[in-house]
């Protein structure tokens, strides 16, 4: 009797022990998935600008295209998005949203650093860092607001 006892406990064990790891690696693969899933996220991103001037003049614009692109080195790099507004530009100042548009989403990975160009009636806008130096691009952190 105690041989059969210690088979049906051994055997109720391994079945245990099977059905232990398999709840494990389901939890894993469940939590491994959605965090691959939250890497890169299409976003849409506000995006305004005020006092634009005319080099040349000094004035206002009037009116005026924008392109924002945005890549993920400050020179060089890789095109992450390029999306151009008509006509946004009003008294110097737009407010668009990027990434809205569906067939030209904004996939942005959470934490990284991305790096934004505009360009107002085919001109390049020129930025200024921290220490008063020209650069190409302007630099975001994508955070994840909920």
């Amino acid at each position: 009797m105690k041989k059969k006892e210690k088979q049906s406990r051994n055997i109720r064990n391994g079945i245990n022990l099977k059905l232990t790891a398999s709840v494990l690696f389901s939890f894993l693969f469940i939590i491994l998935a959605s965090a691959s899933s939250l890497a890169t996220l299409d976003v849409a991103l506000s995006d305004q600008g005020s006092e634009v001037i005319t080099i040349a003049t000094g004035e206002l614009v009037d009116d005026g295209d924008l392109t924002v692109t945005i890549y993920d080195s400050l020179t060089g790099g890789t095109l992450i998005y390029s999306e151009t507004f008509s006509n946004v530009i009003d008294d110097g100042s737009w407010n668009v949203m990027l990434g809205e548009d569906t067939s030209n989403l904004l996939s942005l990975e959470y934490g990284k650093k991305y790096f934004k160009d505009y360009t107002i009636n085919g001109e390049d806008v020129s930025f200024i860092d921290f220490n008063g130096d020209p650069v190409a691009r302007s630099f975001f952190i994508h955070l994840l607001v909920m």
